[in-house]
């Protein structure tokens, strides 16, 4: 049933509570009587989802990676392999459930909408807490149509060049993981690979170019990709990149966030912008305190997240799904 937290807020549209959170009528119910409930109802929840573009489920009895999986699996969506994304992450339940990005506790992850810099980025993403920090540690969310109005009546010929021209992404990234790094994922488990051939393979089918480094590490730069999208599904103009979360915070010892950045013909991004939508994004995200057992659903289509400094112990999962499961592919698991 419908429930707040203190923390939501309603949607400039008036499509209600952002996020949009869920608590038991009743008893507490276990990931798996969640999971029978949802049987056939998965579309509801999308649905919910998409109106709101993030929901909350709270005072469940939803504990560890395998309950997690169980309500990643009730989406009734297609799996999604984390193929592209610099944080370094592990594998909890194979092709499922993943550590949220175990970068160090004192580096801030700006907003982003997940593999934004991908070709083909995730539906949904899901946290879920299994163990709550005692300071910070939040998953601010801000929902991204909102962030694209300011962007769109501030900065209108930035805007235009950028619908024009779309983004690229440049990024340096190890041969070996760095776990100090929020963007240390190596190049070989980004692409899911263990030689430069296959690596190189990957990389030709995303059209991102690729320079090798002496040292091993690999210089990529993606194809030019849309930056403001028209949601088709709600007819919405979206904020739809990593550029915030690019030129603020990819910052360690092979890039810097105001060289990861250029438009598709080559010409530079305007800072004045990002640092104002960055400010705006600060001021109207919604941060709300992690309860042990919650799980937040994120239409990622629709909605940006970020991650506060922390205080340890924290531990948060994750989940990345793709599109509906087809009616079709649906029926042939029957």
């Amino acid at each position: 049933m419908p429930g707040s937290i203190p923390e939501e807020k309603q949607l400039d549209d008036g499509s209600g509570a952002f996020p949009l959170t869920l608590v038991p009528a009743g008893e507490r119910l276990s990931a798996k009587q969640i999971a029978q409930r949802l049987e056939g109802q998965a579309s509801t929840l999308r649905e919910v989802a998409k109106k709101h573009g993030a929901v909350l489920l709270r005072g469940f009895n939803i504990d560890g990676p395998e309950d997690f999986a169980l309500i990643a699996k009730s989406l009734d969506c297609e799996d999604y392999p984390y193929v592209g994304g610099a944080a370094p992450r592990t594998e909890l339940v194979p092709g499922l459930v993943f550590t949220s990005n175990e970068s160090p506790p004192e580096e801030p992850i700006p907003f982003h909408h997940e593999l934004a810099q991908a070709p083909n980025p995730p539906n949904y993403i899901l946290f879920c807490c299994q163990i709550e920090s005692p300071q910070g540690g939040a998953t601010p969310i801000i929902h991204s149509a909102e962030v694209a109005d300011f962007f769109v009546k501030n900065f209108p010929d930035f805007a235009a060049r950028l619908t024009e021209h779309g983004v690229r992404y440049i990024r340096v990234m190890p041969e070996e993981t760095d776990m100090t790094s929020a963007q240390g994922r190596s190049w070989k488990e980004t692409y899911d690979v263990s030689t430069r051939a296959e690596a190189e393979e990957v990389m030709r089918s995303h059209g991102t170019s690729y320079e090798w480094l002496p040292n091993g590490d690999c210089k990529t730069t993606t194809a030019a990709l849309p930056a403001l999208r028209i949601d088709e599904r709600t007819g919405k103009t979206v904020f739809f990149n990593s550029m915030v979360a690019a030129y603020t915070g990819w910052y360690d010892s092979r890039n810097s966030g105001k060289k990861a950045l250029v438009l598709g013909d080559g010409s530079p991004v305007d800072e004045a912008a990002l640092d104002a939508t960055a400010a705006f994004m600060m001021e109207k995200r919604v941060v709300f305190r992690w309860h042990a057992g919650d799980v937040l659903i994120i239409d990622n289509g629709l909605a940006m997240h970020s991650r506060e400094t922390f205080v340890p112990p924290r531990r948060v999962l994750a989940s990345v799904r793709g599109p509906p499961v087809a009616p079709s592919a649906r029926q042939a698991k029957l």
